[in-house]
């Protein structure tokens, strides 16, 4: 399906030539919005309403097509995720990016389209394709400041009552997936998204497919849980503005159904976390972040006299995990008893799981080999003694040596 890319062998780097460019060119508005880091890469979903993005058409206030703009420079999105862009082209979206958020360079906006779905990315496309509606692409960051690429999958699944629809939408994206965790796919543990308005109302069995990898149709092939380890995938689900208490992200006041949480981001969290998220919503944001933003509290609508919002952006703001340590297969930065019960669990799993310690691409005894020695020599390092002990403190700061001692730094998400 897709040749396998080089694993990058840059380490990420939080502090580096571009990421101080980065940070002096970021805008602090000190409201929910702002990255919490500058090397955060942020993630933006948005139905923008049968492009009201570009024209103001079925109905929309003729403002719409200014109130996004609006709202795209003020979210700042590294990738920009946008569905039912009908009418409209990739190319429409590149040239609106180029000349709202314009790029240092000459190569400007990329952009890929299927169907109504179109993927923006400040970065260049490694490779574009997509299958049954939705757009994918492998992007490629920056090296100093991403240890690997990330793929996205971008897509709108049938609405209102069209349950079979969803579900056959949900048991294809996961057989896709499936795919690209295979040998002929992309290196092994790149992260991956799969964002867009999926429609998830009904019975939610088609929102708990893609999660899980539990496949209705079983005539598409075997279940197959999603994310790189082993396990389902995780929904960021962010909430209004940050500080919720609401979380739909379709709201219309004039028609019968309550709001609702249709649009979703969703990652493969063995590889990836998140930092700042939110469902922008400025008719909740105080005048204060309203100036600070320079945004209007009506901005997320699309016909005002009528309370009709339609769909509200999605924003996440995601970091790499930190690289796994030999043995430790779960990656919670240490090599244990967990791990063990990881690989006895992904006993003969293929498509390069994180058991696999040899990256022989199967999980076998030669893996438990690696946990094992591993964690003989974790705990021969824990029974070190301790060089000075805590009665000769003030003897220690004179003749023992400083030496680092090592914690597992857990970001804020």
């Amino acid at each position: 399906m897709l040749h396998r890319q080089t694993t990058k062998i840059a380490t990420w780097l939080s502090v580096g030539s571009a990421s101080l460019s980065a940070a002096c060119a970021m805008t602090s508005t000190g409201t929910f919005i702002d990255r919490h880091r500058p090397d955060d890469l942020r993630v933006v979903s948005y139905n923008v309403y049968f492009n009201s993005a570009l024209f103001s058409n079925n109905g929309a206030d003729p403002t719409t097509p200014s109130r996004f703009q609006r709202l795209v420079k003020a979210m700042d999105p590294d990738i920009l995720a946008l569905q039912e862009m009908s009418p409209g082209t990739a190319e429409e979206v590149a040239t609106l990016l180029n000349g709202l958020i314009p790029l240092p360079g000459s190569a400007g906006w990329q952009t890929h389209q299927v169907s109504d779905n179109v993927i923006a990315s400040r970065h260049p496309f490694l490779l574009t394709t997509g299958s049954v509606g939705h757009a994918d692409a492998l992007i490629d960051l920056p090296d100093d400041r991403h240890a690997s690429d990330i793929y996205v999958m971008n897509d709108h699944w049938p609405c209102c009552t069209n349950e079979i629809g969803r579900q056959r939408e949900a048991d294809r994206m996961v057989r896709w997936i499936d795919g690209l965790r295979s040998p002929d796919g992309l290196a092994t543990e790149t992260p991956f998204v799969v964002v867009g308005d999926l429609n998830t109302v009904g019975s939610g069995q088609p929102l708990r497919t893609l999660l899980t990898g539990d496949i209705v149709d079983a005539s598409l092939g075997a279940d197959s849980p999603p994310d790189w380890d082993g396990t389902p995938l995780s929904n960021a689900t962010p909430l209004h503005n940050g500080v919720g208490p609401d979380r739909y992200t379709w709201r219309n006041d004039s028609d019968v159904f309550d709001p609702g949480v249709l649009d979703h981001i969703i990652y493969t969290d063995s590889v990836l976390e998140t930092a700042n998220r939110f469902v922008l919503n400025t008719m909740a944001m105080n005048e204060v972040e309203l100036l600070a933003t320079s945004l209007e509290a009506e901005d997320v609508m699309i016909t005002t006299s009528q309370g009709f919002y339609d769909h509200l952006p999605l924003v996440v703001d995601f970091r790499e995990r930190p690289l796994s340590m030999v043995g430790d297969f779960n990656r919670d930065g240490f090599v244990d008893e967990a791990d063990y019960d990881t690989w006895r669990l992904q006993f003969n799993a293929v498509s390069a799981p994180p058991a696999d310690g040899n990256g022989d691409g199967v999980v076998n005894a030669a893996d438990y080999t690696v946990w094992r020695d591993a964690h003989s020599a974790s705990l021969m390092a824990s029974a070190l003694p301790e060089p000075c002990s805590l009665s000769l403190v003030a003897i220690a700061l004179v003749v023992c040596p400083t030496g680092d001692r090592r914690f597992r730094a857990r970001d804020e998400a």
